[in-house]
């Protein structure tokens, strides 16, 4: 990485490559400590490409499936676990289908207006003992955790946008 001033507050590929790894490891005992003993199935609410839910199911030992509203089409992850297009507040999956739903840096991207009916379409899925699992970032912290870029949190929402495009 550069030592230039311009990219002196921007995190490195292997610095973000360390902070999913710890992000899935805190959320992954989260998971383990929390769920039931017999849990078997979970689910990845905003699983993009599939790479955190192949970590998951390795820390897990657990089924996993993905779902994610950018994916166009059924894909599998890198390590074959299978993910699906869907949106949190319509999951095409039976009742009682999971004993786990994961929520990794997700909810904030969830419409508020859709927020209800994606809690509601998590309990329908999750099985009577199931848990919901996840993590929201800080947004006033200095690194924004999505763009990795400095202080975007600390700024009004139309400058936010502004900046997200440079």
């Amino acid at each position: 990485m550069s030592s230039s001033p311009s990219h002196a507050l921007l995190q490195s590929d292997d610095e973000w490559d360390v902070r999913n790894r710890v992000l899935s490891e805190t959320l992954t005992e989260l998971v383990l400590t929390e769920s039931s003993k017999e849990a078997s199935k979970a689910l990845d609410i905003g699983c993009q490409n599939g790479w955190t839910t192949d970590r998951y199911a390795q820390l897990t030992g657990l089924d996993w499936v993905g779902i994610d509203p950018a994916l166009q089409e059924p894909q599998k992850s890198p390590n074959g676990i299978d993910l699906h297009p869907g949106f949190s507040n319509k999951l095409d999956f039976p009742d009682d289908s999971f004993d786990v739903a994961m929520l990794a840096n997700v909810y904030e991207h969830i419409f508020p207006e859709d927020r209800v009916a994606s809690f509601r379409e998590m309990r329908r899925v999750l099985r009577p003992d199931g848990v919901v699992v996840g993590q929201i970032p800080n947004p006033y912290f200095p690194i924004e955790s999505h763009s990795r870029l400095p202080f975007m949190g600390w700024l009004p929402m139309r400058a936010q946008k502004a900046y997200w495009k440079l």
